[in-house]
């Protein structure tokens, strides 16, 4: 057998396909989120150096339940995996959920804060028992791993 008899293992590939995975280069924040209902499972809390000297975050998976698909999160209800959190009214309320299990229900909104900065909140909206209806079976179903 010549070399010119070897079938062509990559015949018929789809070229246009990427083979390999990248560094990502932007990811949800909860400003990309505001108004919608979550529910987030605080995973971690830790402390980073910034530019400014260190700052507290928390390491968190953030069930989308409502809303479009987003471009960095297609698929609604979804998980946005690993989100950090930081600088936000959302993490003094969230922090001591940390390795609990126990999810953290809201509907983030901007703040206005002191100087005059917009920041994540929670504030504005009332979580409703329609609001706990509708979260509870995707949260039960990210706890049982449908999502990964």
């Amino acid at each position: 057998m010549t070399t010119t008899e070897i079938e062509d293992p990559f015949a018929g590939a789809d070229e246009s396909a990427d083979e390999f995975e990248t560094a990502k280069t932007a990811w949800l924040s909860l400003d990309s989120l505001t108004d919608r209902l979550i529910v987030i499972d605080v995973l971690k809390v830790g402390t980073k150096k910034g530019t400014d000297g260190e700052y507290d975050y928390a390491e968190c998976n953030v069930l989308v339940i409502d809303g479009p698909p987003l471009e960095l999160l297609p698929q609604v209800p979804g998980v946005a995996e690993r989100m950090h959190i930081s600088g936000t009214y959302v993490l003094d309320q969230i922090r001591h959920l940390a390795g609990t299990g126990k999810p953290f229900l809201c509907r983030p909104d901007a703040v206005v804060n002191k100087r005059k900065q917009t920041v994540m909140g929670v504030r504005k909206h009332e979580v409703t028992d329609a609001d706990k209806a509708k979260a509870l079976p995707v949260w039960r179903a990210y706890r049982a791993g449908q999502f990964a």
